[in-house]
């Protein structure tokens, strides 16, 4: 068991047991999702982004600061499940800046239309 006293003893023994192949299948991707639309991911103590986690296999979802001015959002994990989260959020902005309710559509700026719902 690791104290505060022997942080950085264990720290030096438990970085070699971490397997070299766990480092070789993971990967990391930038996407940009506009700063505007940030605050719905990181919303409510991340609980969007941690839904994400779960579902994709424990992948990491960072935004940048609200200071920094960046719109570039990094998704680090395993490689197979790296792709999935990101056609998640993807999906996830579209809904934002598309959204559909009540059987109105709302079309980026143009005036509401009624969707056509069979």
């Amino acid at each position: 068991m690791c104290t505060a006293r022997h942080n950085v003893h264990c720290y030096l023994k438990a970085r070699h047991k971490v397997p070299c192949c766990l480092k070789e299948n993971t990967s990391e991707v930038e996407m940009t999702i506009d700063q505007k639309l940030h605050k719905h991911f990181v919303a409510r103590r991340a609980s969007v982004l941690r839904e994400i986690s779960d579902e994709f296999g424990g992948v990491s979802v960072s935004f940048p600061r609200a200071d920094q001015g960046s719109n570039v959002v990094k998704i680090k994990g395993p490689s197979e499940c790296v792709e999935g989260a990101r056609k998640r959020l993807l999906e996830m902005v579209d809904d934002l800046v598309c959204p559909v309710h009540h059987g109105l559509m709302r079309l980026r700026n143009e005036t509401v239309k009624r969707a056509d719902f069979k």
